[in-house]
């Protein structure tokens, strides 16, 4: 699909869908989360979020940016490759 396709007629973008590599991270944030014991607010609070916004990242209902994904990798004490569902660390190899 291309840029131009993603717009509806009357000029909006069209709504995005959330896509596979949207709903690992998604996944990987809650399993992260839940394996140190922490509720959606705790992490808000350490990321400077709202539970709200937290429950829409581990649905994919909005997407994480690169900087927050850092910023959960921090908090969660995993690295990067982690939440895209990697177990292995590519430069142990």
């Amino acid at each position: 699909m291309t840029a131009a396709e993603r717009v509806t007629p009357s000029g909006r973008r069209a709504a995005r869908q959330p896509t596979d590599v949207d709903r690992i991270v998604g996944l990987k944030i809650r399993e992260a989360r839940k394996s140190l014991g922490l509720t959606q607010e705790q992490l808000a609070k350490e990321v400077g979020l709202t539970f709200q916004q937290i429950q829409k990242y581990e649905k994919a209902v909005n997407r994480v940016s690169a900087g927050l994904l850092y910023e959960f990798s921090l908090v969660l004490d995993k690295p990067l490759t982690f939440f895209f569902g990697l177990d292995d660390d590519p430069s142990s190899n």
